[in-house]
């Protein structure tokens, strides 16, 4: 039995049906060359086969043609990098246009959500602050009526005598006597908290989104700032009464004792939510995105998840 002859698969076939093998240095003979990793993907782009954003993937120079090339972590789609030609000068246009635009929208929320919860929570201390105002009054006539033998005269209003009524009446004593702080606006109804607190809530939630290349930690900053500035605001009034003795009126008192503690109150509430809806307002967005949206469709938002290094969506992962 005569022994196979061994014949190399790259070998080459002359015109007599002899096969030779191939010279060394020619394609066939050559090493392997693996793709090179040249850079990484910044932008949005979607495979063309499952529409998978391919932002974070890696880009490599292929080996045989030296191109650009992108694969789907999802299906190995691979995707083919170009510069796509100059739109002119109308582009950068249209960009700063559109970017001043988003700004402006952004504004006017912010100033049509400021003044309603800026109103809710005077409003708020205001109505807290009603039973204790006319009890005050109704101490201030006793007394008044005891010390003169006749009513006041509420149309004159007399400070002097007003600072003699608070000497022999410390406005501490007389909240004690109504059971104290939080028997006085127990009455008070939580509707005129729940509105505003809802509504910093939501435009916390918004500004998660609308500044999505932000992290949450600067988000979290800002209303930090916010904060502070409303607090200043407040703390001002309440200093230039207090500090300075400056108290002429049921108000005043009403104010110190009441209103401001439940503006207060109020405040820290409803930045708490606003935090709220900042911290986890692109979970929740996340969450709609992947319930209302099919999976070819989420690829656009991307954004969503990588802003916060996480992957973009796939259609196996189901956790916002």
């Amino acid at each position: 039995m005569s022994e196979m002859s061994t014949i190399p698969p790259d070998a080459e076939t002359s015109a007599n049906g002899t096969r030779h093998p191939a010279p060394e240095g020619s394609p066939d003979t050559a090493p392997l060359q693996r793709e090179e990793r040249v850079s990484v993907m910044y932008g949005d782009r979607l495979c063309t086969k499952c529409h998978y954003n391919l932002i974070g993937q890696p880009i490599l120079r292929e080996p045989h043609y030296g191109m650009f090339i992108a694969r789907c972590p999802e299906c190995a789609t691979v995707a083919a990098l170009q510069e796509y030609p100059q739109l002119g000068r109308w582009a950068h246009r249209w960009a700063v246009i559109l970017s001043t635009f988003w700004v402006l929208v952004i504004l006017a929320i912010t100033l049509m959500s400021t003044p309603p919860l800026i109103i809710s929570m005077a409003e708020f201390g205001d109505l807290g602050a009603r039973p204790y105002r006319s009890a005050l009054g109704d101490h201030w006539e006793a007394w008044y009526e005891a010390e003169f033998d006749k009513p006041p005269n509420t149309n004159s209003w007399n400070p002097d005598k007003f600072d003699e009524w608070v000497a022999a009446n410390p406005p501490a004593e007389t909240l004690a006597g109504m059971g104290g702080f939080w028997e006085v606006t127990s009455s008070l109804e939580l509707f005129f908290i729940i509105v505003p607190m809802g509504i910093a809530f939501t435009y916390g939630c918004f500004l998660s989104v609308a500044l999505v290349h932000r992290r949450r930690r600067t988000l979290f900053l800002i209303t930090l700032t916010l904060l502070f500035l409303v607090g200043a605001v407040y703390g001002t009034a309440w200093y230039q009464i207090n500090v300075y003795n400056s108290i002429d009126s049921f108000g005043d008192l009403s104010f110190l004792q009441i209103e401001f503690p439940l503006r207060a109150i109020g405040i820290v509430g409803v930045w708490f939510l606003l935090v709220t809806g900042v911290l986890f307002g692109r979970s929740i967005v996340r969450g709609l995105v992947r319930i209302l949206l099919p999976p070819k469709m989420r690829g656009s938002l991307a954004v969503l998840w990588t802003t916060d290094g996480m992957l973009p969506p796939t259609k196996e992962t189901s956790v916002a």
